[in-house]
C-alpha cells in the first residue's frame, strides 16, 4: 500500500528490512487507529530506538498520493532523503523546500514526496487537487515555538504524524503539541529502550570543572547586577520595568557565556579526547568561536567542524559521516535527530540547562554499537546555572 511513492529498490538488491521492534510494532498499530478514526498521532519515544522507522511504516500503510516531511534543521533534510532512497524509494520523487544549496540536491517540489523545514513550511506551494495527502511532523516538539504552532495552519492534509524523543516538560507545552498534531498515542522510555536491548549501554559521567578567581569574579560581578535590575524593576513604571528586565536578560546572556567560555572546560576536553584517542567522537558546545577554537588548539585530530557561521559546514559534516575524521565538533545544530550510528564518544562541554535539548544532545551517542559501553560526558561548574543543567 504505498500509493504514488514509486519505491523502487535498485537493479539487481533485495531491499531486506529489519524485523520490526515490539515497541515499534505497537506504536505503528496505535497511529493507525488513530488515522482510522480521522485523528492525529503523535509518537513520544527515546532517541535512538527507530521512530523513523515508524513513520516509514505508516507512509507504506497509508494511500497516499503526497507525503510532506517537515523537520527542524537542513541536516535532517538530508538525512530524511539519504534513508527513503537507502530504504528503496526513487530519489526522483522525492522533492523539498528550503534548506539553502544542497548539492546534487535541487530545490524543486515533488508530487509525491517533499521534505522541507518548518521555516519553510509556509512557502511549500502544493498541488491543487491533493487526495490523501500525508504529514510527518519529526522532531514535533519543536512545535512549542510562538511561530512554529502555526506553520500547519494553511497546509492542507488528510492525515498527520508527529515524532519526538523528547517528553514534554508541561501540561502546557504537551497540550501545544497535541493541539497541532493529535494525542500522544504511544509513549517508549530510555529506561525500556535499556531493558529490550532496543539501544546500546551507556555511562553518563558528570565532569565538575573549576572557574578560576578571575572568572569567578566575573560571573558575581554579572549576577549582582541582574539582581540589583530585578530589585529595580519592581519599583518603576511598566516602560521601565521592561526596559530593566531586557538589560537583566542581556546581562544574563553574558554570564552564561562566561561560566561556559572557563579555561578548565577546554583543557578538561582535551584530556578526554586524548583518554579516547581515535575513537568516533562527538564534541558539542554552544558557542561557535569555541568550537573553533577546540579545533585549532587539537589539530592533530583534523576533526569536522560544523556549525551556522562555518563557510565549509556541509562538506565538514559529510566527512564525519564518510569517517574521513572520528571528531566532529558541533553547535546545537546537530542535537535533533542527527543519526550516526558509529558514535562512541559524547562530549558536552556546555549546554542548555533546558532538559529538552540536554535529552537531545544525549540522544548523539545512543545509537551505535551494542557491544559496548557508551561513554557520554556532560561538564559543570559549581554556579546555579549550570547545576540546574545536570539535575534537569
Amino acid at each position: 500500500m504505498n500509493g504514488g511513492l514509486n519505491r523502487q529498490p535498485s537493479v539487481g538488491v533485495v531491499m531486506a528490512k529489519p524485523s520490526l521492534y515490539r515497541w515499534q510494532q505497537e506504536a505503528i498499530d496505535a497511529c493507525k487507529e488513530a488515522i482510522k478514526d480521522g485523528e492525529g498521532a503523535a509518537v513520544a519515544a527515546a532517541t535512538g530506538t527507530g521512530k523513523s522507522r515508524v513513520a516509514l511504516e505508516m507512509m507504506d500503510w497509508y494511500q497516499g498520493s503526497l507525503f510532506t516531511i517537515v523537520v527542524p534543521t537542513k541536516a535532517l533534510m538530508i538525512q530524511w532523503r539519504d534513508y527513503l532512497i537507502e530504504s528503496g524509494y526513487d530519489a526522483d520523487c522525492i522533492g523539498r523546500c528550503g534548506g539553502g544549496s544542497i548539492k546534487g540536491w535541487k530545490n524543486v517540489v515533488s508530487d509525491t514526496i517533499n521534505i522541507t523545514t518548518i521555516a519553510s513550511l509556509p512557502k511549500l506551494v502544493l498541488p491543487e487537487s491533493i487526495a490523501n495527502h500525508m504529514v510527518v511532523f519529526d522532531e514535533c516538539h519543536n512545535l512549542r515555538g510562538a511561530k512554529a504552532r502555526h506553520c500547519l495552519d494553511d497546509v492542507a492534509y488528510d492525515a498527520i504524524i508527529g515524532l519526538s524523543a523528547t517528553p514534554h516538560p508541561s501540561d502546557e507545552a504537551r497540550g501545544i503539541v497535541e493541539n497541532v498534531i493529535g494525542k500522544i498515542v504511544y509513549s517508549y522510555r530510555y529506561a525500556q529502550a535499556l531493558a529490550d536491548g532496543v539501544i546500546p549501554p551507556f555511562v553518563l559521567n558528570l565532569v565538575r570543572v573549576q572557574m578560576n578567581n578571575e572568572e569567578n569574579g566575573e560571573v558575581e560581578r554579572l549576577s549582582r547586577s541582574i539582581k540589583r535590575c530585578m530589585q529595580d524593576a519592581e519599583y518603576n513604571s511598566r516602560e521601565e520595568r521592561n526596559r530593566l528586565h531586557a538589560i537583566a536578560r542581556n546581562l544574563g546572556t553574558q554570564r552564561k557565556r562566561a561560566i561556559n567560555r572557563c579555561r578548565s572546560r577546554f583543557h578538561m576536553a582535551l584530556r578526554v579526547m586524548g583518554h579516547h584517542g581515535n575513537v568516533p567522537t562527538l564534541l558539542f558546545h554552544e558557542s561557535t568561536e569555541d568550537v573553533d577554537r577546540l579545533s585549532q588548539m587539537t589539530p592533530h585530530f583534523d576533526a569536522a567542524v560544523y556549525h551556522s557561521n562555518h563557510p565549509d559546514k556541509d562538506a565538514q559534516l559529510e566527512r564525519f559521516k564518510s569517517r574521513d575524521t572520528n571528531h566532529l565538533y558541533s553547535c546545537l545544530s546537530l542535537t535533533e535527530g542527527f543519526n550516526v550510528p558509529f558514535v562512541q564518544v559524547a562530549v558536552m562541554m556546555s549546554g542548555p540547562n533546558a532538559p529538552l535539548r540536554r535529552i537531545q544532545t544525549l540522544g548523539r551517542s545512543l545509537r551505535g554499537n551494542k557491544d559496548h559501553v557508551n561513554q557520554v560526558y556532560l561538564f559543570y561548574v559549581n554556579h546555579k546555572k549550570d547545576l540546574e543543567g545536570v539535575h534537569n
